[in-house]
């Protein structure tokens, strides 16, 4: 979960010195990653087209909807997503650490990635969000555009990672909005490792062999559609 990667990414060298390889991004990412505002923040110092976010109420503006959520942990608690104004400032009285952002337009999708101990990118597999429910993929289908892979090479070069990640994004007529990201595996990730991304066996072979300069990602041809589902199983 977002909230428990701060305790081992701070703890990484104590880990560290008793030989055990825990698989997570530096702190200074995981400060950026599990704030929604600084998030916001440190990339549009970077010249990243990330969703603007504000604490202020006072800074929305009557003519548009926007999208309310809690600026810490999963943003998928009791968001509030198209609303006006006056409907927004009443959503947010029901959270916490409310955080404001314009509703966009567009295709939702979902960016897993991965990274070698060396914090160096191996690849990546976008994928639509097609149908949401309580954050998380039900519907995912590959997802590929040059110009919006060249946007996304973009924004996961400015921060060190290790391990999987998981971002989310709108991509309105080539522009992606940056939304956030999620410095560990995503609910809906497996759909990239049968597209290729195979995150866990990079990551054991990289445990075995850690000096391994050998893992490639070979994306597969073939565009996957994942559909998830709950099933009773009985016996």
């Amino acid at each position: 979960r977002d909230e428990e990667l701060y305790f081992w990414s701070k703890n990484m060298k104590t880990f560290d010195q008793n030989n055990i390889n825990v698989i997570v991004s530096p702190l200074k990412t995981i400060e950026v990653c599990n704030d929604k505002l600084n998030f916001y923040k440190f990339f549009h110092g970077m010249n990243i087209s990330v969703i603007k976010t504000s604490t202020k109420v006072e800074e929305l503006n009557k003519k548009f909807n926007y999208v309310v959520k809690e600026r810490y942990g999963s943003s998928s608690n009791n968001i509030g997503i198209n609303l006006g104004k006056k409907d927004v400032i009443r959503h947010s009285q029901n959270l916490k650490h409310p955080i404001f952002q314009p509703y966009i337009k567009g295709q939702e999708i979902s960016i897993d990635a991965w990274y070698n101990n060396k914090y160096k990118l191996i690849g990546f597999h976008s994928r639509k969000r097609e149908i949401i429910e309580h954050g998380e993929s039900k519907v995912t289908t590959s997802y590929s555009n040059d110009s919006v892979n060249k946007k996304i090479k973009k924004f996961l070069s400015k921060l060190q990672f290790r391990g999987p990640i998981v971002v989310q994004a709108i991509v309105s007529k080539n522009k992606v909005s940056f939304i956030e990201c999620n410095a560990r595996f995503g609910g809906a990730s497996t759909a990239s490792i049968s597209a290729g991304l195979d995150i866990f066996y990079w990551t054991i072979s990289e445990f075995l062999f850690p000096n391994n300069n050998l893992i490639k990602f070979t994306p597969i041809k073939n565009k996957i559609k994942q559909v998830r589902i709950q099933k009773d199983i009985l016996i």
